[in-house]
């Protein structure tokens, strides 16, 4: 029977894996996936064990090659975090007759963020953007497995611990599997996630005097460019008369994106991640190319710019194939730039008071509020100064 460790992840590998299915989702008291066991219908199979990232870590794979690229298409990369590059590489899989996993946003019942399966162009934007909230994944590693006995092309991007859990859950390669992951700064609470939608929901119910519903949510609207994103969402009435509006606020101005940006809600598991120094074993990693100014000069940095980093020779034939005019760049620029994909977050000092305070009846805003104060005018002054003498530095 699986010791669930201190740092699991929830990627849900041993749930999938189980052949009595005695291990199932739950959830624990922060609002995250948890393992629960039922010990009377376990066959110490040990295959629980086995496939998980966190009891069974790979060594890092620190590749040397960096590119740096950016879609043509400015309609992509206006829906992407970053450069649109995903979008290509999800296009040159389905255009192969393949199916594309990644996580989208569900309006169906509130808003939450699942694993969706793609098989049309279509449907490919649903799972463009960065979801900063962990998303449910559940039956979908079965799901891949089904597609790669058929022998169709897959393509399933998620977190690094994500891809390392369908990684040991399939427990053996496939030529027809090709695995992205992102540079992940960390994942927050689904639960936090869906009572801050709630509120945002009621706040307008109330000053409106009649049902409002989010249809539409962003976590890296790129209204005023991609440097500058922040978190967008379009709510509508629910008695069909149209009445709309479309919401937007700075990322610091934004209390739920605030608390992710100071890891206020991580997930434990985040401040000791398993699968940091890409050792993940996925063929590509994205991220966004922060710092691209440094190294090239381009009209189009404020549409995006993502970064990429091939780990295979399936990875750097499909980076090869999907025509983006590569920039090279190099280990210090990725350090310097992405220092998440080497190092885990450190845990806020006020974390345990957040989930106190939200589990006493304050509201996510009122939580985050009391945990990060707005900051005091000499602190934004010397914040200024330090950060003009990074660049100096850099320079």
């Amino acid at each position: 029977m699986i010791r669930i460790p201190s740092n699991c992840t929830g990627c849900s590998a041993c749930i999938s894996v189980c052949p009595k299915e005695c291990i199932r989702h739950s959830t624990d008291a922060e609002g995250f996936m948890t393992p629960l066991i039922d010990p009377s219908e376990c066959i110490d199979c040990n295959l629980c064990e086995k496939v998980c990232p966190a009891l069974n870590q790979n060594t890092s794979n620190r590749t040397m090659e960096f590119l740096v690229g950016q879609n043509e298409s400015y309609d992509i990369t206006r829906q992407s975090s970053s450069g649109g590059i995903f979008y290509l590489i999800g296009k040159r899989v389905l255009d192969m007759g393949g199916v594309v996993y990644g996580a989208a946003f569900d309006y169906n019942a509130g808003v939450s963020v699942k694993h969706l399966r793609v098989t049309d162009i279509n449907d490919l934007r649903r799972i463009l953007g960065s979801k900063y909230v962990q998303s449910d994944i559940n039956g979908i590693f079965r799901s891949v497995k089904k597609d790669l006995s058929e022998d169709r092309q897959v393509l399933f991007s998620g977190t690094p611990c994500q891809v390392a859990g369908l990684k040991r859950f399939l427990r053996k390669d496939y030529d027809t599997l090709l695995t992205v992951d992102v540079i992940c700064h960390g994942v927050p609470s689904p639960e936090v996630f869906s009572r801050y939608v709630k509120e945002v929901e009621k706040r307008k119910s109330d000053e409106c005097g009649k049902i409002f519903k989010i249809t539409h949510f962003s976590f890296r609207d790129k209204l005023y460019g991609w440097n500058s994103f922040g978190v967008s969402y379009q709510i509508e009435s629910s008695d069909g008369s149209g009445d709309s509006e479309k919401i937007f606020r700075g990322r610091y101005e934004d209390p739920y994106m605030k608390g992710f940006l100071y890891d206020l809600y991580l997930r434990e598991s985040c401040h000791d991640c398993p699968v940091k120094d890409f050792s993940s074993g996925s063929d590509i990693t994205l991220a966004d190319a922060w710092g691209i100014e440094t190294i090239m000069y381009s009209p189009s940095f404020d549409k995006g710019f993502s970064l990429a980093v091939p780990h295979s020779e399936a990875g750097k034939e499909c980076l090869s194939a999907i025509g983006v005019k590569w920039q090279h760049a190099d280990l210090n620029f990725m350090v310097t730039n992405n220092p998440a994909a080497f190092k885990s977050a450190t845990p806020h000092k006020k974390r345990k008071t957040f989930f106190r305070l939200i589990n006493d009846g304050k509201s996510i805003s009122e939580a985050v509020g009391i945990c990060l104060p707005e900051p005091t005018f000499f602190s934004r002054i010397m914040w200024s100064i330090s950060k003009k003498l990074k660049r100096y530095a850099k320079k």
